[in-house]
Order: C-alpha cells, then structure tokens, then sequence
C-alpha cells in the first residue's frame, strides 16, 4: 500500500507540472503583456474583466480534485479487495 502512495503521489506530482507548463506556455505572452503594460487595462483584467490567471488556477483546482477523487478510489478499492 505505501509503494502504491508514493507511485501515486509521483504520478500526481508529474501530471500537475505537466498541466501547469502546458497553461504557462499557452498563457505565457498574456502574462508577460500584463506584467509590462498598464494601458491594456481590459485585457489585464480590469474592472468587470476576469483575471489572466483564472484558467490556469481553475485547472489546477480541477486536477488536484480529479487526483484527490482517484486516491479516494484506488484506497476504496485496496482496502476492500485485500
């Protein structure tokens, strides 16, 4: 069960780094445009425009809840398949 945990926590680490550079290098020149440019205020997320940085924060919260769902089932599922 512990050799289980940790190739999952591994597996898991992986896929959040992976989804994670995946959202930096499609994101990345908006990011960069935000950072060095004030006149782009509605691009940036201005008043009543969402934040650049809200998909890559909303994916994140969706893969570590879809990680977190699997480690629930594959705990389930050894523990009433020993």
């Amino acid at each position: 069960m512990r050799r289980l945990g940790r190739v999952f926590l591994t597996t898991s680490a992986v896929l959040v780094l992976l989804v994670n550079l995946i959202m930096i290098l499609l994101y990345g020149k908006q990011f960069y445009a935000c950072s060095e440019s004030f006149v782009v205020e509605n691009f940036c997320g201005g008043p009543g425009v969402a934040s650049p940085y809200l998909p890559i924060l909303l994916l994140n919260l969706v893969v570590i809840g879809t990680i977190i769902l699997c480690w629930l089932a594959v705990h389930y599922y050894v523990k009433t398949h020993r």
